[in-house]
């Protein structure tokens, strides 16, 4: 998985998001033995909701830094393997380009299935990375090897960060864009009702 991060993170492409109508949130929840991950596609900008799948799998493997496509992958490659048809952009509760090898899940997701995609997750893993500004739409820049590729965002005033890099097909300017815009709460829409079906799953089928 280390040489498949290293290969495709050559391939990933910055580029900004262009005629982004369709957006799909994918999140997955876990409970002692099950996984439950769910994805829901809303259109931009009215945010109504089009499409929702879900699934389950046993958990397959635990937490390991920097390897989180293993314990997240393949649940996350069989869920978006039911979408049909395909969004203008997945935003993803995990990283994209902030990542040593350029290849967090959200980038070798968007390589897999030829999307682009944004990383926006709920909370900064073991990079630094500064608090920025109190007020909704500030947001500082997180380096890893003296190159920016991602963001602490605030979608809220007042509110906690979300954390944003590009994926794959996508660029931070336009990412941080879209993640502001579709944002109500502290996540963007998609991913929110996304993180809320895979809890609702946990709690009835747990």
């Amino acid at each position: 998985m280390v040489r498949l991060q290293r290969e495709w993170g050559q391939r990933v492409q910055i580029e900004p998001l262009k005629g982004v109508r369709m957006v799909a949130g994918l999140d997955v929840h876990y409970g002692l033995e099950k996984a439950w991950a769910a994805v829901v596609v809303m259109t931009r900008p009215e945010l109504t909701v089009e499409a929702s799948y879900s699934i389950w799998s046993p958990v397959e493997a635990g937490y390991v830094s920097d390897l989180f496509v293993l314990r997240e992958g393949p649940i996350s490659i069989r869920v978006l393997e039911k979408m049909f048809p395909a969004p203008d952009c997945l935003l993803v509760d995990a990283n994209g380009i902030l990542h040593p090898r350029r290849c967090g899940l959200a980038s070798l997701l968007g390589l897999a299935f030829d999307l682009p995609t944004v990383g926006c997750a709920k909370s900064p893993g073991r990079y630094q990375w500064t608090m920025p500004g109190p007020e909704r739409g500030e947001w500082t820049p997180i380096e890893l090897e003296g190159e920016v590729r991602g963001a602490a965002l605030r979608t809220r005033a007042g509110g906690r960060p979300v954390f944003v890099s590009p994926g794959h097909r996508s660029d931070l300017d336009t990412a941080l864009k879209l993640v502001l815009e579709m944002s109500r709460h502290r996540l963007p829409e998609p991913l929110r009702r996304a993180h809320q079906t895979a809890g609702k799953m946990h709690r009835l089928l747990g």
